[in-house]
């Protein structure tokens, strides 16, 4: 059973997720038509991640052995991420470009959800108290 964040840890992680996805937020402003501001975008954005997160890790933990590796696991939800951006994206954002831009805006956002949660991973190895289950 994975433990729970230290409290720490969470605050760090949510602060971390919602600024960086203000920023992409507030670049994305220029391609598509939103009324949006940047900080509710990394809120909402981040609240989504986080359920489907939780989601995705519960049925993975249901189904695959404890000793499976966090690479696999984080391979794995390459495409649950995709579908979270595409999500908000479609929820906040107005693409008159066509389905390429949403494609693009998706994967580049999924890029920095691990380039996020590579920042996150090397905070947990500096910082006293920062327990995470899966980093």
């Amino acid at each position: 059973m994975p433990m729970l964040p230290s409290a720490a840890a969470a605050a760090v992680y949510g602060a971390i997720k919602v600024a960086g996805y203000g920023v992409y937020a507030a670049g994305l402003a220029k391609y598509g038509r939103s009324r949006v501001h940047p900080l509710v975008f990394g809120v909402a954005k981040t609240l989504l991640g986080l359920a489907a997160g939780i989601a995705f890790f519960s049925i993975l933990a249901a189904y695959l052995p404890p000793q499976t590796s966090d690479l696999l696991a984080w391979l794995v939800a390459i495409p649950i991420r995709l579908a979270v951006w595409l999500l908000a994206l479609h929820l906040f954002f107005r693409f008159g470009q066509g389905w390429r831009v949403w494609l693009v805006a998706a994967v580049l956002g999924t890029v920095l959800s691990y380039a996020l949660d590579g920042v996150m991973w090397l905070l947990y190895r500096v910082l006293p108290g920062m327990q995470m289950p899966w980093c």
